[in-house]
Formats: structure tokens, C-alpha cells, sequence
């Protein structure tokens, strides 16, 4: 399924695509979509009445998510550590997507609290030559995490046998289709 074909189906169900703020494939048959968390509750009730139904199950740091035959042989923990990777790679990809800066510096926070993306990338998202908008750099400032807090509780929602959403309760939502 390309993005375009997801947007289409989302389109269908009459959900407003210009308040998804990225969309990725972490697997066979699910799509990942990110959602500020103002959105959740409708999105939800949206996917709800469409007979979606909500359940816990999608891990994207899961080991059975590296299908790379290089790691086929390869040690659950080992096959866990490249799904991290993966994972990291893909939501510094969802980051650097977003343009509007203090948008991508609550997501890259809240990624961050999550601990999907490492202290050095959240820094290099504060970095002063990344924008030159002073209301940009006194956001992150402000956004500077001065302690973790426990992952927010992440909720499944299955579309069909090929297709799932994942909710994130925090200052974002990951969505994943």
C-alpha cells in the first residue's frame, strides 16, 4: 500500500487528512500515522463508528518486526535492537518531516520521553542553526526535558486482518494503521 492509497482510504472513512502529520509502514499490514493528540479522541470516535475497534497489541520495537534475512538467525535481543533502530530511524524521519518548528520539537520531546529517539537526537533538534525563528528557539528551550516520565498507554485499533491503529496518550499521537 503506497501513502497516496492509505490517504485514499482514510479520505473514505472521512478522516481529515491535513490533521495526520506523518504516515509510515513499520510492518506487514500496518501503517503507522502520527496525530497531535487534540485529534485522538476524534479520530477515534470517527474510526469507532465505522465498527473500528480499539486493543492493545502492536509493539513496533517488537523482534518478530525485523524481517531482514541477515537477522533471521540472529538472538531475540538482538533482533529487539534493530527494531529499536528501525524504530528511531523512522521517528527521526517523522520529525525532521515536520516544518513548523515548535510542532517538531514537541514531537521530537515527547519521542524523547517515550525513549523512541536518543538524547543527541533531541538535541540536534535544539540546535540554534536548525531556525533562526526566535519564538522556535525560546519553544525549545521551554521543551528541554528535565525528567522522564513513563510511556503513555498505547492503545490498537483493528481496521481489518490487515490493518491496526495504534493510539499514544501524550502531547502526540502514533497512530498506526
Amino acid at each position: 500500500m503506497t501513502i497516496k492509497q492509505l490517504r485514499d482510504i482514510l479520505r473514505k472513512l472521512k478522516i481529515d487528512n491535513s490533521r495526520i502529520l506523518d504516515v509510515h509502514f513499520p510492518d506487514r499490514g500496518v501503517v503507522g500515522v502520527l496525530i497531535h493528540n487534540d485529534y485522538e479522541l476524534e479520530l477515534t470516535a470517527q474510526l469507532n463508528r465505522r465498527g473500528v475497534q480499539l486493543h492493545n497489541s502492536f509493539d513496533p520495537c517488537h523482534p518478530d518486526i525485523v524481517r531482514d534475512p541477515e537477522f533471521k538467525d540472529k538472538s531475540t535481543e538482538e533482533r529487539t535492537i534493530q527494531a529499536k533502530i528501525i524504530f528511531n530511524n523512522t521517528c527521526n524521519r517523522a520529525i525532521n518531516f515536520i516544518k513548523t518548528p515548535h510542532i517538531k520539537l514537541a514531537i521530537a520531546r515527547n519521542f524523547l520521553q517515550q525513549e523512541w529517539i536518543s538524547e543527541n537526537d533531541f538535541q540536534s533538534y535544539l540546535a540554534p542553526e536548525k531556525s533562526t525563528d526566535v519564538n522556535a528557539l525560546a519553544a525549545a528551550n521551554a521543551l528541554r526535558p528535565n525528567s522522564q516520565s513513563p510511556p503513555p498507554p498505547t492503545e490498537t485499533i483493528d481496521l481489518d486482518d490487515d490493518m491496526d491503529i495504534t493510539t499514544t496518550h501524550d502531547n502526540t499521537t502514533t497512530t498506526t494503521i
